[in-house]
């Protein structure tokens, strides 16, 4: 059985959406002229919006495959969308979730994913205030263990302080490897500016429409605080001031007094308002 550090779901076997799934997948990988991207973020960080919004823009035959273990035969992983939009375009995407920057993008093997045209890495990453405290009002078992498992709230950080400092090394030199693109993605500007969601596009090599910006998947249940009573909508979530509703508890705020943690933070996003009512305390 999988630990919670490597959670990893698998469809029953002989079940006829596996049979579909797994069916799909190996199409789709038989295709060497297909674009494979490859998406790591850490839960509540919006991973599965931004998900949806490139699912969303990419033109032709695509297979999804959510939530992989990194070790684990991608076959066998919840294949949560498959989409026909023509059959001249390919697209295998796979998502990671709380998975350190290293086993995600460098000790994952892509030959698993068969040949490709165009290989994308993204890395979403989300303010630290603000994912965890999306973590900390989770009503999901993985917000129970973020709030009373020390080790694993240990583990979460450090997790996310390895993804700052990967997303600040793909800024200065977006080339992991040879043929391949290295994305960091700023989810609170992804969230907020237009203008960001085109240029991330572009990168993509998607076509922009913005499709899917507005939607709240059931990937993940929604949101933390509000389900998914916003679909539809998902401009009007309050996604960056969820601090507000969690600054109160002490063990919430205990969370800060890592440095590294606060200085890295610092060094991505503008944080001042949530430092200045942090000072109140």
């Amino acid at each position: 059985m999988a630990s919670k550090t490597e959670d990893f779901r698998i469809m029953p076997i002989n079940s006829l959406r596996n049979k579909i799934s797994r069916a799909w997948f190996f199409f789709v990988k038989s295709k060497d002229q297909k674009s494979f991207y490859r998406i790591s973020g850490m839960r509540r960080s919006g991973n599965h919006a931004v998900i949806n919004w490139v699912l969303k823009q990419l033109p032709g035959a695509t297979c999804y495959n959510n939530n992989m273990g990194p070790f684990h035969p991608p076959e066998d992983t919840i294949i949560k969308k498959i989409s026909i939009r023509g059959f001249f375009n390919f697209n295998l995407l796979v998502s990671l979730e709380d998975k350190w920057a290293k086993d995600a993008f460098l000790r994952y093997d892509v030959g698993k994913f068969g040949g490709a045209k165009h290989r994308f890495n993204i890395l979403i990453l989300r303010d630290p205030y603000n994912m965890f405290a999306s973590r900390w009002v989770w009503k999901d078992e993985f917000g129970s263990l973020f709030r009373e498992d020390q080790e694993h709230q240990k583990m979460i950080i450090e997790i996310w302080k390895d993804h700052a400092r990967n997303f600040l090394a793909w800024q200065n030199n977006p080339d992991l490897e040879q043929g391949e693109i290295s994305l960091p993605l700023n989810y609170n500007k992804w969230f907020l500016d237009k203008n960001y969601r085109k240029e991330i596009a572009v990168k993509l090599q998607l076509k922009f429409t913005d499709a899917g910006k507005e939607d709240i998947t059931n990937y993940g249940h929604g949101s933390s605080f509000t389900g998914r009573d916003l679909h539809k909508n998902a401009s009007n979530l309050k996604v960056l001031e969820r601090w507000k509703g969690t600054i109160e508890d002490p063990d919430y705020r205990k969370l800060f007094e890592d440095k590294e943690l606060v200085d890295l933070a610092n060094s991505i996003f503008d944080l001042q308002q949530i430092e200045t009512e942090f000072l109140k305390y």
